[in-house]
């Protein structure tokens, strides 16, 4: 997807306030083109709020392991959020060309364990961008001089 002047110029500030280069860069500066052109800034503020909670809940839920106490619930919380979180990926990329929909439909929503890891390592980069709303209330990076 093309990306505006104004995304991929704000695509390497967020990537400079991660502190590092997105791993799953390409996909991230579509989503915020996606949300600048189509009016869709809400979804993505969605999205990345809850993939900063999912990212969290999962490295929890692997250092506590699923005897200890809570992992039940947190299991179950991470497993609705998930499947919010999935929608909101699929929704946001709706109007995609049919190729990109069935390359990203298995790269990163297949029911899979490297499904999972490619949409949490997403969903970490995205969490950048909750990071970065959190900082700068009321902004959004396509409108940011």
């Amino acid at each position: 997807m093309y990306l505006s002047p104004s995304i991929s110029a704000f695509l390497t500030v967020l990537e400079g306030h991660a502190g590092r280069t997105f791993i799953h860069r390409d996909l991230v500066g579509d989503l915020l083109q996606i949300a600048c052109v189509r009016d869709r800034d809400a979804d993505l503020d969605r999205l990345s709020f809850l993939g900063k909670f999912l990212v969290r809940s999962f490295g929890i839920m692997q250092r506590i392991g699923k005897d200890a106490e809570g992992y039940d619930g947190l299991s179950k919380e991470f497993t609705v959020q998930l499947a919010e979180a999935r929608s909101l990926l699929t929704t946001l990329l709706q109007d995609s060309p049919e190729n990109e929909k069935q390359r990203h439909d298995i790269k990163y929503l297949a029911m899979t364990p490297a499904g999972l890891d490619n949409f949490l390592g997403l969903l970490r980069d995205l969490s950048w961008y909750k990071n970065w709303r959190i900082d700068n209330p009321g902004a959004l990076p396509w409108e940011t001089p």
